[in-house]
């Protein structure tokens, strides 16, 4: 016969591949269906929360008009990735196309327009989608999404300590935006 009667060893392997192939299945189906209109939605009310920032800090002094612009080309940035229809403001714009062209180049280390106290840069090579996040545009455009929002840091300490107040600048607009926004009948908190 075919398999001369001879009993089947399955290992623990064959069991952890198939539960591997299961969840990520199931990931890629959340982040599509769910995850991602979510974060769509999320990236316009901080967009709208950042610019609203911007506009009552117009008599504010220059390193908080700056900390509101940047913060506001981040959250623009990130709405840009994911949903190529999303508006670039005209006063974000040098800001957020420089960094959009670095992400989609994804060429390794370069200075962060946004974030220029970054000594190092940022390595854009990060921003290459990999993995199930090959499969699908949508699924791209939420990696890049998602990777801009889990890299960029704000340092409260850093070696130059003009650059970590306006770092503290941009978070504590940042942590006022994800307060103050609504998605999906919750705080961004």
């Amino acid at each position: 016969g075919r398999y001369n009667y001879e009993p089947l060893f399955v290992t623990s392997d064959s069991l952890l591949h198939v539960y591997h192939l299961m969840f990520d299945k199931i990931l890629r189906s959340a982040e599509t269906n769910r995850f991602e209109p979510l974060l769509r939605q999320m990236n316009w009310a901080l967009a709208a929360r950042a610019e609203a920032n911007w506009e009552a800090l117009a008599d504010a002094d220059q390193d908080q008009r700056d900390a509101a612009l940047r913060t506001w080309a981040y959250f623009v940035v990130a709405g840009r990735l994911l949903d190529p229809s999303f508006r670039i403001p005209a006063e974000t714009a040098e800001l957020v196309q420089a960094e959009l062209e670095n992400v989609e180049q994804a060429a390794g280390p370069a200075p962060s327009p946004i974030f220029p106290g970054l000594e190092f840069g940022e390595d854009y090579s990060q921003y290459k989608p990999r993995g199930h996040y090959t499969k699908t545009e949508l699924l791209q455009r939420y990696f890049k999404t998602m990777m801009w929002y889990g890299r960029m840091t704000f340092r409260l300490k850093t070696d130059n300590p003009e650059v970590g107040r306006a770092e503290t600048r941009m978070a504590l607009l940042v942590a006022d935006a994800l307060r103050n926004i609504t998605v999906g009948r919750r705080t961004g908190l």
